[in-house]
């Protein structure tokens, strides 16, 4: 979702400024059609959030014999290696496009 920009000459008490209502960007040339990170919501069906979650939830889980013990649960490290992997992958697509 884009920027909700607004107009507002008292606002950080500078004449004339111009700043989205929610995540108080001020607009600049550069940041005119960016998205804005406080509209973004996680979307619960990308791969990469629940590889995220899954993890999360497996070291939250305190009769895990890895959590008692103190220990890396490695099932858990993969998830987000997995996670962290496809997010790259996403952005060099997105970088790169062919």
């Amino acid at each position: 979702m884009k920027h909700q920009w607004v107009n507002d000459e008292s606002a950080f008490g500078m004449p004339d400024l111009t700043y989205c209502s929610a995540c108080n960007a001020v607009l600049f040339v550069n940041t005119k059609d960016d998205e804005c990170p406080a509209t973004k919501a996680e979307d619960t069906n990308d791969i990469v959030y629940r590889l995220k979650k899954r993890a999360e939830i497996r070291r939250s889980i305190k009769d895990r014999k890895s959590v008692q013990e103190g220990r890396p649960d490695r099932i858990a490290d993969l998830l987000e290696e997995a996670a962290e992997t496809i997010e790259s992958m996403r952005k060099n697509l997105t970088n790169n496009p062919k």
